[in-house]
């Protein structure tokens, strides 16, 4: 039996931040009403699509996208005010989900801080340096990883499937043996 999960992903609505080009991680800013209409497309785009699950950050900004992407276009071209930023029954919200913390860098921009040598060093190698009191590279793709994990038991448990779990690289491995494997027998045919 061949299954397919189809998986969404997308960025928040523009900010206020955005269009300053600021550094914008953990600040929970919401979204500006120009970053609304620009995803009126996308509703349109899946308004007839049926999600199983619905996972989003906590912050305020993905919280409105959400909201809008969500929302009956026969009901207005944008929700409420009152609306935006609510949580929504059976949307599961992560703050695992969050951007990486810039830490003292939230909100600046590349003007403000390209004389910080610690700043050029990230720039060249953000797996290495630290924003200060910031998050590490390191624990923003642990956190990413722990809530992949945890995405992959959740479809496991939709499924119903019982086999143990398969590392990006196996599955990667395996997707790359299985073509390799439909174009070799393309090429006999």
């Amino acid at each position: 039996m061949d299954m397919r999960i189809i998986l969404h992903l997308v960025r928040h609505g523009r900010t206020l931040w955005n269009e300053e080009r600021r550094y914008l991680g953990h600040e929970d800013q919401g979204i500006l009403v120009e970053g609304r209409e620009q995803l009126l497309p996308l509703r349109e785009e899946l308004r007839c699509r049926r999600f199983v699950r619905i996972y989003s950050s906590d912050l305020l900004r993905c919280r409105q996208t959400l909201h809008v992407i969500l929302s009956d276009p026969n009901r207005g071209a944008l929700p409420d005010d009152d609306m935006l930023g609510r949580f929504i029954p059976g949307v599961r919200y992560d703050p695992r989900l969050r951007e990486l913390d810039f830490g003292e860098w939230e909100g600046k921009t590349y003007e403000d801080l390209q004389t910080d040598s610690l700043y050029r060093r990230w720039i060249d190698n953000p797996a290495e340096v630290t924003p200060p009191s910031g998050e590490s590279w390191e624990a923003f793709r642990s956190r990413v990883q722990s809530f992949l994990s945890g995405l992959h038991l959740d479809v496991k448990e939709l499924l119903h499937v019982e086999e143990a779990p398969v590392t990006l690289a196996q599955a990667e491995a395996e997707a790359e043996a299985e073509a390799e494997a439909e174009a070799e027998a393309e090429a006999e045919a």
